[in-house]
C-alpha cells in the first residue's frame, strides 16, 4: 500500500473501502493465495497511511512485511517505522539482490539490471518533475524524492517476481503531480507492474468516501433535528416517548451507508 503521512480523510472510511476494493479485485482476478500487506517504514500517526495500512490488515485478518531502507541511506526509515502486526522485515538493499538474480531474469527481458534500469527511469521522471515545477515558479523536488521513489518501486517489482502476483493499493485515487506516489508511472512504464492485472481502481472508493464525508457531517445535525421534533411533538400531545438515542440513529446511518458504499460500482 502506497498513500500520504500527511492525509487527513478518516482513517477508518478510507481503510474499509480500500478493504471492499481489494476483495473485488482478488474475487475478479481469482486471486488464492493467502495475503499479506506490505508497508514501507512509516511511523505511526492518527491519521495518514500508517493509521489505514493498520486498519485494512485488521479487517482482512492479515499480518503484515516492513520494507525500510538501510541505514546507511536513512537511518531513521527503521527506527521510527511502525512494525504493529509485523511478521517480516525487510531492507532496500535486500530487494534489490532479488531483483537483480538471475533467476529473476523474466521481470527484466533485456540485459540490463533492472535495479539500475529502475534508477534511471527515476532520475529522468524526477529531471521533468522538476522542469515542470520550474515553469511553475517552484522549487526542485527535495534530494531525498529519488531513494523513497526507488524504495517503493523497488518494492513492488521485487515481490512480485517472489510471489508471482501483487496488489498495488494506493490510498488514493488523487494522487498529487509531485508526490512520491506519483512515481508508480515508472513501474508501469518498464513493464513491472502491470495496470490492469496489478493495480486496484481505487478512484472508485474514493468518490465513496466522498459521500461518506458528505453523510457524516449530515449526521451533525441530526441531534439539532431530533431535538426540535421531539418538542413540537410534545407540544401538540403533551408527551412523547424516544425509543432511539440520536446517536443511535447517527451511528445506525453511517453504517448502513458503508455497506452500501462497498457495493457500489
Amino acid at each position: 500500500m502506497t498513500g500520504h503521512s500527511r492525509d487527513t480523510r478518516d482513517p477508518a472510511i478510507v481503510a474499509t473501502q480500500i478493504v471492499s476494493n481489494l476483495r473485488q479485485s482478488w474475487t475478479e482476478r481469482n486471486v488464492t493465495k493467502p495475503p499479506i500487506l506490505i508497508t514501507q517504514g512509516d511511523p505511526l500517526t492518527e491519521r495518514g497511511i500508517s493509521a489505514i495500512t493498520r486498519l485494512v490488515a485488521s479487517e482482512l485478518g492479515v499480518k503484515r512485511c516492513l520494507i525500510c531502507l538501510d541505514d546507511d541511506i536513512d537511518a531513521e526509515h527503521s527506527r521510527l517505522a511502525d512494525r504493529h502486526d509485523v511478521v517480516y522485515e525487510l531492507r532496500y538493499s535486500q530487494l534489490v539482490d532479488i531483483l537483480n538474480n538471475e533467476k529473476m531474469a523474466h521481470v527484466d527481458k533485456n540485459n540490463e539490471m533492472t535495479s539500475k534500469k529502475l534508477t534511471d527511469a527515476i532520475e529522468n521522471k524526477i529531471a521533468i518533475k522538476n522542469d515542470k515545477r520550474k515553469s511553475l515558479g517552484k522549487d526542485d523536488l527535495a534530494d531525498w524524492f529519488q531513494k523513497y521513489a526507488l524504495l517503493q518501486e523497488v518494492t513492488k517489482a521485487a515481490l512480485k517476481g517472489i510471489s508471482g502476483e501483487v496488489t498495488v493499493a494506493h490510498a488514493t485515487g488523487d494522487i498529487a503531480e509531485f508526490s512520491v506516489t506519483s512515481f508508480y508511472e515508472v513501474g508501469l512504464e518498464l513493464g513491472l507492474i502491470d495496470e490492469k492485472n496489478d493495480m486496484v481502481i481505487i478512484l472508485k472508493a474514493m468518490n465513496s468516501c466522498q459521500g461518506i464525508a458528505a453523510l457524516q457531517e449530515l449526521i451533525l445535525y441530526i441531534p439539532g433535528i431530533a431535538s426540535m421534533m421531539k418538542a413540537a411533538l410534545k407540544g401538540v400531545s403533551g408527551e412523547v416517548t424516544v425509543a432511539h438515542s440520536t446517536e443511535d440513529i447517527a451511528e445506525f446511518l453511517l453504517l448502513h451507508f458503508l455497506k452500501l458504499a462497498s457495493r457500489w460500482d
